[in-house]
């Protein structure tokens, strides 16, 4: 069954939603445990470097963790069916604003799935970091 959004009657064009939302010290605990390993199964070399350029690595960590489960939810997938969180490479323009790029089979359902654009928005304060990802066609 296609997910169609519509607002006043329209179609939007909106394929799917996703959002996501956890505690910054629950990653942070993460890495301490399980260490560069497990940075390097969720994050690419290029966030990772970000990341740990910034006062508050975690922070950063959290946000673009939030958004890469975002853009999961918004395809309707969850891990283990052959897309890695790598697949999502969160990235941001000149002006700061983030954007995601896709890869492998993640790449492959977007394009069956009519999938054009990725809408995302990412933010942490305090305690927690949350993100959204809209899918268009």
């Amino acid at each position: 069954m296609e997910n169609r959004g519509f607002l006043l009657g329209l179609d939007t064009g909106i394929k799917g939603l996703g959002v996501d939302l956890m505690e910054i010290e629950r990653l942070k605990r993460s890495v301490e445990r399980r260490g560069r390993r497990l940075l390097e199964k969720i994050f690419t070399e290029e966030e990772i470097r970000y990341c740990f350029s910034m006062g508050e690595p975690y922070q950063h960590l959290a946000a673009r963790f939030c958004l890469k489960e975002a853009v999961l939810k918004a395809f309707g997938l969850g891990l283990g069916r052959g897309v890695t969180l790598r697949d999502i490479e969160v990235k941001l323009n000149e002006l700061g604003k983030p954007y995601v790029e896709i890869h492998g089979r993640l790449k492959e359902k977007a394009e069956k799935s009519g999938v054009s654009r990725i809408i995302v928005s990412m933010s942490h304060s305090g305690e927690y970091a949350i993100a959204v990802a809209i899918l268009t066609g």
